[in-house]
Order: structure tokens, then C-alpha cells, then sequence
């Protein structure tokens, strides 16, 4: 089999057909599961088992200033995360993909539920920042360990 060329029934496949295989299945479950996972974080953001602790602030911190410009680096996230799923040919691959990918996810929202966190505010005027305001308005600058993007 050459490598570097993906098959299916013994015939090669491209990229698009690579994509439109189990397309739908892709499409629903990649949705769905980020659907949930958000269902969850959003709910024990604003519903916290215990009172929120802050973390302290590092040197990173201090060394990495705020800049409007990575935002949509940021934002294209959205595009990476549904890469791995899409680029796959089987329903088998995908389900042992996602199983893999809970894991995380689910060590995340126990830390969230367990130990409410957050950062100390910034200085900064998100008013002069709307499309980071917006994102930051719905995460409310909470449970920012163990995701730090929050940060």
C-alpha cells in the first residue's frame, strides 16, 4: 500500500473523500460533543460547587502581554479540533477518538467542579476590545486551571 495515500476498498482516496466519508456522522459528532462538553463547563462556570479560588499570577503572566491581534488565532481552534475526526475513515476510529478525547475533558470538569478557579482581572478596558469582550462576558474569566486559555 503506498503510504501517504489513504484507501478505502482498495481504492485510493483524496482528501474530499476522505472528508465526505461518514461525513454526516463527522459533522453531527463533533458538534454534539462540543456541545456537551460546553453544556457542562457552562453550567458549573455559573453554578459553582464551592466558592471560586483565585490563582496568583506568574512571571509568564507578567512577561506576555494582552494582544487583540491573537484573537483569531485563537478563534481557530474551531477549525483544528474538528481536523483529527474529519481526516478519519472509520465510525470505529472516530468513537475510540472521541472516547480518547473525553478523557481530558472529563478530568478538566472534575478539577472545574472540585476546585472553582479563576484569574485575577486585568487591567485592561475590554470595552475597547468587543470581540474579547464577548468571549470574555461568556467565560466570565472563570475556571481558568486547567484551562489556561482562559487566562
Amino acid at each position: 500500500m503506498n503510504e501517504g495515500v489513504l484507501y478505502r476498498r482498495n481504492r485510493p482516496l483524496g482528501v474530499v473523500g476522505t472528508v465526505l466519508t461518514h461525513f454526516w456522522f463527522k459533522m453531527f459528532g463533533t458538534m454534539g460533543f462540543t456541545l456537551c462538553f460546553f453544556a457542562a463547563y457552562l453550567f458549573l462556570l455559573r453554578h459553582p460547587a464551592s466558592p471560586v479560588s483565585l490563582i496568583p499570577t506568574t512571571w509568564p503572566d507578567a512577561a506576555i502581554g494582552f494582544n487583540p491581534a491573537a484573537l483569531p488565532i485563537y478563534l481557530s481552534l474551531w477549525f483544528y479540533v474538528s481536523l483529527p475526526p474529519v481526516l478519519m475513515l472509520t465510525r470505529a476510529a472516530i468513537i475510540g477518538y472521541g472516547a480518547r478525547v473525553a478523557v481530558p475533558c472529563l478530568i478538566g470538569l472534575a478539577v472545574f467542579y472540585f476546585w472553582p478557579n479563576a484569574v485575577p482581572p486585568a487591567d485592561i478596558d475590554w470595552a475597547r476590545y468587543p470581540g474579547v469582550a464577548f468571549l470574555k462576558s461568556v467565560d466570565m474569566a472563570g475556571n481558568a486551571c486547567p484551562s489556561l486559555h482562559v487566562a
